[in-house]
């Protein structure tokens, strides 16, 4: 039933123009017709959110509300709606996860082609109404933000665990095309994009899956979730990498490459290590202005095919959903969790993920507070 406030509670605020950020009250969420409101129980900090509250991000002006990898309960519901984006019945009390970040607008020529590719896109947004962002206790869901019900054992950290990382990491196996029985696939980075890329592949006929990253913890990591080597970034030079690669692949090189270091230097490295007619994936290298040295012509000689891989169907955040509700027994999702804050220590929270002292950051909210009549 639509139009009954709930009280908005607290919300993490970013001020797009004086890179501020604060934790301030949040507007009363009013159910839309088609929407919800859920009450935010957990919300994954994102590699994303650390490139735009430093500034290498700037997709959007004044002041706005972030955090787009969140798991929640419905609190209530819009007229009108009375499933979610996978056809399940949903009712008040039902645990979902949305993808508030890629809410299409429905309307432009790309929703209406690709169905991955949206024009106009609205995130972040105004911290002034209410929204489906995550760093916030109560968050409004509009008609647009795709959202699954949960059922089953699984828990709020093992979803939130790869966040957006791994449906990033299905789509860029989508779009890179099937790995065939043999072949040799080498991740770039060891955060939660790379693992998360090492651990879609694991399930694949792939002979040998080589993770390049750093410090020694996450590879260790990588290895529980899939990796068959690892090679430690800190400890060797771009030559010594090459040649470890060459050795693992009876010097043919690797028939995939995955960057998912989010650095620009990673680039003319990752294509040095593919074979003759590879495949390479950009996944990581999201934002920033620095330029690296590249001869293109390492490309037509190796028949190279290269992808960039932002964006997917809103369906892929269901596949997600059911990868790991399908595989919780067989990769520890919750040990990707190394940090835990409350919404009020979000900056901390932003902090820990950048100097990369944690694998992955998690916010809670407040618990609920009574409701009156």
């Amino acid at each position: 039933m639509s139009g009954i406030a709930i009280g908005g509670g607290m919300q993490a605020v970013f001020n797009m123009d004086s890179l501020t950020l604060t934790v301030e009250d949040a507007p009363h969420p009013v159910a839309v017709p088609g929407g919800l409101i859920a009450r935010v129980t957990l919300a994954g900090v994102c590699g994303s959110d650390v490139h735009r509250v430093v500034g290498h991000v700037k997709d959007a002006t004044g002041r706005v509300s972030f955090g787009h990898e969140a798991v929640g309960v419905v609190e209530e519901l819009g007229d009108g709606l009375n499933v979610d984006w996978g056809g399940l019945p949903v009712s008040v009390g039902d645990r979902i996860v949305w993808y508030a970040g890629s809410a299409p607008c429905g309307k432009c020529r790309g929703c209406r082609t690709t169905g991955e590719a949206c024009d106009d896109r609205q995130w972040p947004l105004p911290s002034a109404v209410p929204n489906a962002a995550g760093y916030r206790d109560v968050a409004s869901l509009s008609p647009l933000v795709p959202f699954f019900r949960v059922d089953g054992p699984v828990t709020d950290e093992e979803i939130v665990a790869f966040g957006c990382a791994l449906p990033t990491a299905i789509g860029g196996q989508r779009r890179l095309g099937q790995i065939e029985p043999g072949q040799t696939v080498v991740v770039q980075g060891a955060g939660p994009v790379g693992i998360a890329a090492a651990m879609v592949v694991s399930l694949s006929p792939a002979r040998n899956i080589i993770v390049i990253g750093a410090p020694a913890h996450r590879l260790e990591l990588a290895r529980e979730f899939g990796a068959s080597s690892t090679i430690n970034l800190d400890e060797t030079s771009a030559e010594e990498r090459l040649a470890r690669v060459l050795e693992l692949t009876d010097g043919r090189g690797a028939d995939v490459v995955i960057e998912a270091a989010g650095v620009p230097e990673a680039f003319p490295e990752g294509v040095s290590l593919l074979a003759r007619h590879g495949r390479y994936l950009l996944s990581g290298l999201y934002s920033g202005t620095r330029e690296v040295s590249f001869n293109p012509v390492q490309l037509v000689l190796k028949s190279a095919r290269v992808f960039g891989n932002l964006g997917s169907r809103p369906e892929v955040g269901l596949q997600a959903l059911r990868f790991v509700q399908a595989n919780r027994d067989r990769f520890p999702f919750s040990r990707i969790v190394t940090h835990r804050y409350e919404l009020g220590s979000i900056a901390a929270a932003l902090d820990a993920m950048q100097d990369g002292s944690a694998v992955k950051a998690v916010v809670t909210p407040r618990p609920p507070a009574r409701r009156t009549a």
